[in-house]
């Protein structure tokens, strides 16, 4: 995280990535009870939960995409090293700074891009998705993707410009 510091987007970009992984966070707790409250009303009780199934799908969506960016800055995201530990350490960075930064904003970038206009259109309209006991709107969900995977980008894109400075520094 001390790059990021160096490109100028640390304070921002890591106050942001918090504040998103708190949300996800809370929606996390929100889905284990909804879960557990529709897998339970009709055990114990003989009542449904309605629209539980539709809620927990939503928050899933809006856990995984608004961790996304903390787990960018910190670099903790889930790697497999079963070819890249069988390499030299200089074939690895290259590597790292090819999939890990540029490959990496690229698909944020396009997925960002994609999804920009599907979110604008979805709020023009104000899109609800669901069965008709409950509807839930889509179109803050479809923002919230835009933000994040923009903001992936943006860290990804910091990631390289450090690399590559630390790169030529040790040459």
């Amino acid at each position: 995280m001390r790059y990021l510091r160096k490109v100028g987007i640390a304070r921002w970009d890591l106050m942001v990535s918090k504040v998103l992984a708190v949300v996800a966070a809370i929606c996390l707790f929100l889905m284990v009870f909804t879960g557990s409250a529709d897998a339970l009303l009709p055990t114990l009780f003989g009542i449904g939960f309605p629209g539980g199934f539709e809620v927990t799908i939503y928050l899933v969506v809006v856990v995984i995409w608004l961790s996304l960016p903390l787990l960018q800055v910190r670099g903790t995201h889930i790697t497999v090293h079963i070819v890249t530990d069988r390499l030299p350490f200089k074939v690895t960075r290259w590597l790292d700074i090819i999939t890990g930064s540029i490959l990496m904003a690229i698909v944020y970038g396009a997925i960002s891009w994609g999804y920009f206009e599907a979110a604008q259109f979805s709020w023009s309209v104000k899109e609800y998705w669901g069965e008709i006991r409950l509807l839930l709107p889509i179109y803050p969900l479809k923002m919230a993707l835009v933000l994040a995977t923009s903001l992936c980008a943006v860290i990804c894109i910091a990631t390289l410009v450090n690399r590559v400075t630390r790169f030529r520094q040790k040459k």
